[in-house]
């Protein structure tokens, strides 16, 4: 990657879209949580949604990107008022790692199983087709989306960087 980007940092339950040739978009600390990137490679719009957990639990919330269910829907919606059109958009997912090993079998607490099991019905829902995936496994992972070419890069702790 080159020196003269401008890293533009998507916190947890955060959207960021940009047509900045110039910028990468970047969630850090993707463990349980889910990053997705759509990108529409004729106009170069990209965005990134940080997800938290899968479905909202009933409380307010100012985070459109916190909850899966709610958080596809938007970045669609952000994409398509940045310009970018449905049907040339390209999706890349990565995260939905078990960080933590519980005795007991409480599945509430898987909670990066449970966001790749909602991230996997929403899309299918919506007719979206995910083009890449890094997901699973116990390691974080770092997610960059670069604006100018819709290259993702995955970083997985404890091990190379990944492009696609």
């Amino acid at each position: 990657m080159e020196d003269n980007v401008n890293l533009v940092s998507v916190g947890l339950g955060e959207i960021k879209v940009s047509d900045d040739p110039g910028t990468v978009l970047v969630a850090y600390g993707l463990g349980s949580c889910l990053g997705l990137t759509a990108y529409d490679p004729v106009v170069r719009i990209g965005g990134l949604a940080h997800m938290v957990l899968p479905y909202p639990n009933g409380t307010a919330h100012s985070s459109p990107g916190r909850y899966v269910a709610e958080a596809v829907p938007a970045l669609l919606n952000a994409m398509g008022e940045s310009g970018s059109l449905g049907r040339r958009l390209q999706f890349k997912v990565a995260g939905g790692a078990q960080m933590f090993t519980f005795d007991g079998g409480n599945e509430s607490l898987e909670i990066g199983r449970r966001n790749i099991e909602a991230l996997r019905e929403i899309t299918s829902d919506l007719g979206m087709r995910i083009n890449a995936s890094d997901l699973g496994g116990n390691c974080g992972r770092t997610m960059k989306l670069q604006i100018a070419t819709g290259l993702v890069i995955v970083s997985t702790a404890g091990s190379s960087e990944q492009s696609f």
